[in-house]
């Protein structure tokens, strides 16, 4: 199981390249619903793509594709 404690980074995340791409494309978009409902089996990485696109939806100076991990 993952343990999950600080800030979380999308390239932190493994296996999960579809989904990173569509909340990626919904930011880009400025289509970002005001709500997601990511589910899954535990240790499938939900938590930790919610907690990468809060991150990343916050960040002050963002990359193309992730956080910039300094914010």
């Amino acid at each position: 199981m993952l343990a999950i404690f600080g800030p979380m980074r999308f390239n932190e995340i493994p296996g999960q390249d579809v989904i990173r791409d569509r909340l990626l494309q919904a930011v880009k978009t400025n289509r970002v619903s005001h709500a997601l409902m990511l589910t899954g089996a535990p240790g499938s990485g939900h938590y930790a793509l919610a907690l990468a696109l809060a991150q990343y939806l916050q960040c002050s100076d963002p990359k193309e594709d992730d956080a910039c991990g300094k914010c």
